[in-house]
């Protein structure tokens, strides 16, 4: 069965969950690229801009090599502690600080804590508040005890605190896909990094989506890109293709390009943060947008940005 696309305009602010392809818009505002059914926040916050969007899933999240494991290390985690607490002196924990670096690894790492037996007493740092916001809304009960200044690795690497006594051991649930910055800058502190790859993200197949709908995309003005996988899916799922002709908004770009880089470089790129951003420009999209600080309303704006220049552009080809 092919994927579902759904759209999304002011009259109705909620994607519905299989549309026909007459109701897919011929170019839409936006494209949002999130897994199906992790899309609808953002669509009703565009609806509210009087912006339509259209649903097209590009990413599919799998388990990853380590997701067996996150349970008991958990579970080790948190019997250490109450031993800890019985004693002086040396920390006996197993881990100082579980770093937690997106709301899809929050949603994972969740699911391994709630197998776990849910224990209180470990101590979890988040990359921003974005990532804190969605391990509370995963179910997430125990406080968020750091967030860094800037909400990227290479800042959270630089300012997480030791503590006093500790052994100076991070447990890192990460995709299998996530880069090395967290943990060489850890290390480099002397930090003893652990790392569990988790899960990991896949592009989906182009013949799993309606094929009314990849056309509609490539006629967008922008995507909407929430992780590095997203901005690679798109050049695989979306520019892989041969490029529509008409008037949608790639045809900005020469026809003499090749197709990649023509759909990249005719759609601007609405990222959630500066990781997203940085895998855009490298998948070549050659207007990236993205907020200081990840969460929802600094993706809104990113997007409204985007769009802004694009109609910019349009108006200096006219």
């Amino acid at each position: 069965a092919a994927a579902a696309a759904s759209t999304s305009s002011p009259s109705s602010p909620s994607p519905s969950s299989s549309p026909s392809p007459t109701t897919i818009p011929a170019a839409p505002a936006v494209v949002l690229t999130r897994e199906a059914g992790k899309n609808g926040k953002l669509a009703a916050a565009l609806a509210q801009r009087g912006l339509s969007t259209l649903e097209l899933p590009l990413v599919q999240t799998a388990e990853g090599p380590d997701a067996g494991a996150l349970p008991g290390v958990i579970s080790e985690a948190a019997r250490t502690e109450e031993e800890e607490a019985a004693t002086s002196g040396a920390s006996t924990r197993a881990y100082e600080w579980i770093i937690v670096t997106s709301p899809e690894s929050a949603s994972v790492f969740v699911g391994g804590w709630k197998a776990a037996g849910s224990p209180k007493k470990i101590r979890v740092a988040a990359v921003g508040t974005g990532t804190a916001r969605a391990l509370s809304a995963a179910g997430f009960s125990p406080r968020v005890e750091f967030t860094p200044s800037v909400a990227n690795a290479v800042t959270l690497a630089a300012e997480l605190p030791f503590i006093k006594n500790g052994g100076r051991r991070v447990l890192y649930p990460a995709s299998s896909k996530a880069g090395s910055d967290l943990q060489e800058g850890l290390a480099a502190r002397g930090f003893a990094v652990e790392r569990l790859n988790t899960y990991t993200t896949l592009p989906v197949h182009r013949g799993d989506l309606p094929a009314a709908a990849v056309a509609a995309a490539r006629r967008a003005a922008v995507v909407a890109l929430a992780s590095p996988s997203a901005a690679k899916a798109w050049l695989e799922v979306i520019a892989g293709g041969s490029s529509d002709s008409g008037s949608g908004w790639s045809s900005v770009v020469s026809p003499s390009t090749s197709s990649s880089s023509s759909i990249c470089g005719g759609v601007a790129a609405a990222c959630i943060g500066s990781t997203t951003a940085d895998a855009a420009r490298k998948a070549g999209f050659e207007r990236v947008f993205a907020p200081e600080e990840p969460g929802l309303a600094g993706f809104v704006e990113a997007v409204v940005e985007a769009l802004e220049e694009m109609k910019k552009s349009d108006k200096t080809r006219d």
